[in-house]
This record gives C-alpha cells, sequence and structure tokens, in this order.
C-alpha cells in the first residue's frame, strides 16, 4: 500500500514539501500535510492532485483489477463435518506427544478429551505448518463443527516465527458454547476461555449440577449477539479471569446481559499474587466445587459508570434564551468601522499608512476624541510596537499632538505563545482597544501565512476579544494596490496570505494609497464602507474624509 511518508520526510507538525509544487520551483513552504484521523490519506494546500503528486515522485498508482480478477470474499462461517472431527480426535488420542502431555498438565485428563471431542490438526502460520489442539464447536443445527485451534502450545518463546499467533479461530462465529448443560439449568457460570470451561464443566458434569457452565468463542473483549446471549439459563455468574482484560470484559458482559448477571472472583488464597488467575488455575490448586459456589453466592452487580457530562450541553440555550440575552444593539468602537468585541485586521501594503492610522486611532480611543468623524468609545489601548523606532513613534506623536496622561500602553516584544501573558495584562488595564503591528512578527510557528491552518493560529485572539469584550486589531500586509487599481479589483484578495485570515477575523480594512490621498475600504458583518481621506506627512487627518457606503 502506497503511503507517502515512506517518500518524504515531514515534520513535526506533520508537513512537507509538496514535490508537485517544487517542480514548479515552489520550493519555500511546506503545503503538504496528513489529513487527522484518516489512516494517512494527505493534501497539498495548493490543491495539487494526489495523481500528480505521485507522478512528481515516480511512483506510479496502482492497476485497477478487473471484478473477474477480485476474488471473491471467504465465506463467514467455516465448519467441517463431524468426520473430520473424528479424525483429529482420533490422532490425539492415538499421539503420546506434547499435545496431550500439555492438556494433562493442565488438568484435562484423557476421559475429559474424549467428552470434549479435543483433536490435534495442522494451522498455517506464516509459511509453515504447526501441529495445533483443536476444540470442536457445534454449529447451530450439530451438523457441522467449528474448530477453533491452540496453536502448538508447547512451543518456546524463542521459536515461535514472527507471524505466530496463539489462537487460530478463522471463520468462527462469536456464540456461546457449553461444556455442561442439564435439562434443569436454571443458572449459568460463565468462564473466560474454553479450557477453564471444560475444567468447570466437567466438575459440575461429575457433581450432577443443575447449574450450567460456558464460555464464548471469541474471548474476554467481546460480547456475541443478543441471541446468543439469551441461550445462556437463568442468572449468570461470570468467572473471568483476574487481571485487567478480564475485569473490563466482565463488566462488558455483564452490562450487557442486564439485572440477570453477576460478577464473581474466581477462588483464591488471600495472599495470592498471580495476575490473570483464572478457573483451572483455581481447580488445579485444589479449590472445591464448594468454593466456587460460596464465590457465586457473593457475586456483585457491576457498578454502572457515571455518565460522562457532554461540555456541549452547557452551552446549549434554546431560542427564546438567546434573544433574551442578547443585545439589542451593536456595540460599536467606532461607528460602521469596529466593534468592541471581535477581531479585525488592518492592512497595506508596505508603507502604504497603516501603522499611522493605527496610532490615530489609538489616539482618538484613549482621549475620546473623533476618528474619521465619527464618535468613539473611549478607553485605554495596548499597542503592541514591532516595526517601528521609539524615535518614529515619538514623531508621529508629536505630529499627531498626542500630549501627556494619554492611557495607550506600549509592547516592543510580544509572540502569541506568551498569550496567556497578553491576556494578564488586558484583565489588569481593561483597554477598549489592542493593536498588535504586525501579523508577520507575531507569529512564532511554522504554519506558513498561505495555508488554511492560519485560522486556527489565530483563534485565541479571537476568543479573547469575545471573553474580554476588547476589539482586537491586527496590522498586516496586502500585495501591491493603490486608490486607482481598487477599482478594477476585488480590493479584500489583495490582503496577503490565506483567506484562513479574513475568515477567521469579523472584518478587514484595507488602505489603498494615492498620491496625496487614501482609500479606506471596511467590512465588518454590518455593512461595506469606502471612504477617502486626505493626508499629511507624518498624520492621518481625521476631519477631512468624504465618501460614503456602499
Amino acid at each position: 500500500m502506497f503511503k507517502i511518508q515512506d517518500h518524504l520526510e515531514f515534520d513535526d507538525k506533520g508537513r512537507a514539501v509538496c514535490p508537485c509544487c517544487a517542480s514548479k520551483g515552489k520550493t519555500r513552504d511546506r503545503t503538504l500535510s496528513i489529513v487527522p484521523g484518516t489512516g494517512g490519506a494527505y493534501k497539498c494546500h495548493r490543491n495539487c492532485r494526489t495523481d500528480d503528486i505521485r507522478a512528481a515522485l515516480g511512483v506510479a498508482k496502482p492497476q485497477m483489477l478487473s471484478q473477474a480478477q477480485i476474488k471473491s470474499p471467504p465465506s463467514k462461517s467455516v465448519s467441517v463435518p463431524p468426520q473430520k472431527v473424528k479424525e483429529a480426535h482420533q490422532r490425539l488420542i492415538e499421539s503420546d506427544g506434547p499435545a496431550k502431555q500439555w492438556l494433562n498438565e493442565r488438568g484435562i485428563t484423557d476421559e475429559m478429551i474424549a467428552r470434549y471431542q479435543l483433536g490435534i490438526t495442522r494451522s498455517k502460520i506464516g509459511d509453515r505448518h504447526l501441529p495445533s489442539i483443536t476444540i470442536p464447536l457445534p454449529n447451530a443445527d450439530g451438523t457441522a463443527y467449528y474448530q477453533k485451534k491452540r496453536v502448538m502450545p508447547w512451543l518456546p518463546e524463542s521459536e515461535q516465527p514472527p507471524e505466530y499467533k496463539k489462537w487460530s479461530q478463522y471463520g468462527i462465529p462469536s456464540m456461546v458454547w457449553f461444556t455442561w448443560l442439564p435439562a434443569e439449568a436454571k443458572e449459568t457460570w460463565l468462564c473466560e476461555g474454553e479450557w477453564d470451561a471444560i475444567l468447570l464443566g466437567w466438575m459440575l458434569r461429575k457433581a450432577d449440577s443443575p447449574i450450567a457452565v460456558a464460555s464464548f468463542t471469541c474471548g474476554a473483549s467481546t460480547v456475541p449477539p443478543t441471541e446468543q446471549l439469551q441461550k445462556l439459563p437463568g442468572q449468570v455468574t461470570i468467572f473471568y479471569d483476574g487481571d485487567e482484560a478480564g475485569d473490563k470484559g466482565s463488566r462488558k458482559v455483564a452490562l450487557a446481559l442486564g439485572d440477570g448477571a453477576r460478577i464473581a472472583q474466581v477462588p483464591r488464597a488471600d495472599d495470592c499474587q498471580i495476575s490473570g488467575w483464572d478457573v483451572s488455575d483455581a481447580i488445579n490448586a485444589g479449590f472445591t466445587l464448594a468454593q466456587f459456589a460460596a464465590a457465586a453466592a457473593n457475586a456483585v452487580k457491576p457498578a454502572l459508570e457515571p455518565r460522562k457530562e457532554n461540555p456541549l450541553r452547557a452551552r446549549l440555550v434554546s431560542n427564546d434564551e438567546l434573544i433574551a440575552r442578547a443585545p439589542d444593539y451593536v456595540e460599536w468602537l467606532v461607528p460602521d468601522l469596529l466593534t468592541t468585541n471581535e477581531l479585525f485586521a488592518l492592512a497595506a501594503p508596505p508603507r502604504g499608512g497603516k501603522s499611522l492610522m493605527a496610532m490615530a486611532l489609538a489616539r482618538c480611543v484613549a482621549t475620546g476624541e473623533k476618528f474619521l468623524d465619527r464618535p468613539v468609545m473611549k478607553g485605554p489601548v495596548i499597542y503592541v510596537n514591532l516595526e517601528d523606532s521609539e524615535a518614529k513613534i515619538k514623531e508621529r506623536e508629536e505630529s499627531q499632538q498626542w500630549g501627556e496622561g494619554v492611557p495607550v500602553y506600549w509592547l516592543d516584544k510580544f509572540k502569541l505563545t506568551e498569550m496567556e501573558h497578553l491576556i494578564e495584562l488586558i484583565q489588569e488595564i481593561r483597554p477598549k482597544l489592542v493593536i498588535l503591528d504586525t501579523l508577520s512578527r507575531i507569529r512564532s510557528d511554522a504554519v506558513s501565512e498561505g495555508s488554511a491552518e492560519m485560522g486556527l493560529v489565530l483563534e485565541p485572539l479571537q476568543e479573547a476579544a469575545k471573553q474580554f469584550n476588547v476589539c482586537i486589531l491586527l496590522i498586516h500586509h496586502t500585495k501591491k494596490i493603490d486608490a486607482d487599481n481598487a477599482n478594477t479589483i476585488d480590493i479584500f484578495d489583495t490582503m496577503r496570505g490565506s483567506g484562513a485570515i479574513r475568515a477567521t477575523c469579523q472584518g478587514v480594512l484595507i488602505i489603498a494609497p494615492a498620491e496625496n490621498s487614501y482609500r479606506l475600504v471596511a467590512e465588518n458583518g454590518h455593512g461595506k464602507h469606502d471612504l477617502k481621506s486626505g493626508l499629511t506627512a507624518s498624520v492621518w487627518s481625521g476631519n477631512c474624509w468624504a465618501g460614503g457606503t456602499r
């Protein structure tokens, strides 16, 4: 099977350079990623086709097989006739080899071997055929048998082939197998495995007990279908192994059976420390039927696991509740442009006036003066400045006549990985506006701006804006744009990077510069606005805007 990881080196974020993009000279960005939860599917975020990616690697796509070439699937259940069971049993009875010796050491006598028609045959393991002890399991009408095989259990672990598995049970359905089923049975003792069921069933058969003994053909972790469970007479006492798998399996069975099931501890000495202690261990250690009966009498119902709290339930509200708690108005930081609890982006080409406008906005919010002839909501401002020198900031403040005591707080170093510390400052200062200048400087991850994953990078900012009722303004760049060509293109498509940036923000403001004026186009989910302004060498002229809404 083709695995992209066998041909490319992925970084610790699961990203790699797309070979198709690389063939076109685009080698800088890691645009190829593994799609989570798909088992190996891959995707290029520049939308290269998978066939083209494989072609660039020089790996041919496998040829599709025709219907005639496709083999029909094996039958779900595989059984053998009684004659095969008899032949396998005869081989075991007549042998004097390790198979019979292994069974006898487990306490399974020749008499039990004859009673349960155990046999010996071979199982294919890799390219080898190994001797296996067979347990015949009758089908529904008793006309044929499924053969469950314990593969060469006497084989030392050091000699086992790499493909070795203890059990071979190909074609055996999940079902109940009784080793003792008296006609008057009104109670069942359920064992984890067939060997346990054979020994316990033999013990109760010898005592002519009215209690049935059974096991499942599917192991501890699987529960047979309901129609099989209904074959178990009366109350079911579960004697599973004393290990984690047995604990989990017994609970699973008990919960499937409902009120008629109890979980018992297999009899054992008080100081027994053997993990996985089972029915066979107990019987071979000399524990009696009376002790098993006492353990069954002390069996308990499984405690129901507490219902896991659904985290979505606490967030779910009815429509009436939503309408009752929703504000009756939009809370604007700057009417028509910025709301008070969302993430926005302000973008312009290099040296296009974005930082100048951001400083003018910061001053107006901090002092309560109008911005672009619009009233503002007054409050403190945090300005993360990662591009301009302090001398440049001072020059602009003097040109804009900031004066002393303006509640603007500056940070000259910040990365998004420090978000928790910024939130702490937001809780202390309670700003109305946080400006992050610029996106390219505050990022410390390896995600490309052109990647769809940029939405995940910006989500913490969006969540903080909502949680603390603060407008967060992200300063970003556009491609080349001016007031003239802005009429011939979708101005919002000029913002650099992935469309996920625009999608994550509540709104975007784009500045298109001209020789003596600037054009500002804004969208915010409530409408779009197209404005023009004059600009001096160092001051964004906030009161000489003209233009309208579109």
